[in-house]
């Protein structure tokens, strides 16, 4: 049931006093020390207001969260779910840094870390679910992340891909689901899963997100495999929708390395 008097405290004119933002949130160990670094300078810079990536999740047999607080402390918590975030993992806060949910590119959890309502079994159109998400999340490095909605401070739309196996060069779909943090007491609630925004011969990693020189719209990227082309997404007041595909510099290497 929703819940109107849900404080959404994230608002379109809070988005416009960030600074712009680089959605590289990887979260490999071999790059902790230098976002962990970007996250500090950018406190200087207007990260105080608004906290959306303040709180990170993942672990495999327990889930590990950082907090990166205002006073450029950074809390460590331990809880016993298993979330299944080796490798994709994506979660956004409030404005004041408190997790809301997060998702492993399998299913959408709760701030409480259970599966959010009509939250499982997200990228269901291919072999990811078949292959891997049977209790474990995408293996996939960078194939999941969430950005909040300008115009709508209580939704959220979690930008996902699947990947198809068979053919001579493996493809997949990019996905939007989208989350309203009305319902269930402010637990939140899918509302739109698995809606499939473009297919194509997309890399199994290497999803990242730009803040639009408007401050209102997001850009979002993804290589194709064995290319040097670049799919590019739109998120604006109208929802996401695919732009265009540009080709520059080296060809990706089939890996989900990175």
């Amino acid at each position: 049931m929703v819940n109107s008097k849900i404080n959404c405290i994230l608002n379109s004119e809070a988005l416009k006093s960030l600074p712009f933002l680089n959605y590289l949130l990887m979260k490999k160990l071999g790059l902790i020390l230098l976002t962990i670094s970007f996250l500090f300078f950018g406190i200087e810079f207007g990260f105080s207001q608004v906290r959306l990536y303040d709180t990170w999740i993942f672990g495999e047999h327990q889930v590990v969260s950082l907090n990166f607080k205002k006073d450029q402390t950074i809390i460590i918590e331990r809880n016993a779910s298993d979330l299944g975030m080796t490798a994709a993992n994506s979660s956004i806060s409030d404005s004041e840094g408190n997790l809301l949910f997060s998702s492993n590119g399998c299913r959408i959890y709760n701030k409480e870390f259970d599966i959010m309502l009509n939250g499982d079994s997200i990228s269901n159109g291919g072999n990811l679910h078949l292959n891997w998400c049977n209790g474990l999340g995408s293996p996939f490095n960078q194939s999941v992340m969430i950005l909040p909605r300008y115009n709508d401070p209580c939704r959220y739309h979690v930008i996902h891909h699947d990947v198809f196996f068979g053919l001579s060069m493996p493809y997949g779909n990019l996905y939007t689901s989208l989350v309203d943090m009305r319902y269930d007491n402010g637990l939140g609630k899918v509302m739109e899963k698995d809606n499939i925004i473009h297919t194509d011969s997309i890399a199994w990693f290497g999803l990242t997100g730009y803040m639009h020189a408007n401050r209102r719209d997001w850009w979002i990227v993804l290589p194709k495999v064995e290319s040097n082309c670049y799919i590019k997404l739109r998120l604006s007041e109208e929802g996401l929708s695919y732009h265009s595909t540009q080709c520059l510099g080296e060809m990706n290497v089939l890996t989900s390395d990175g």
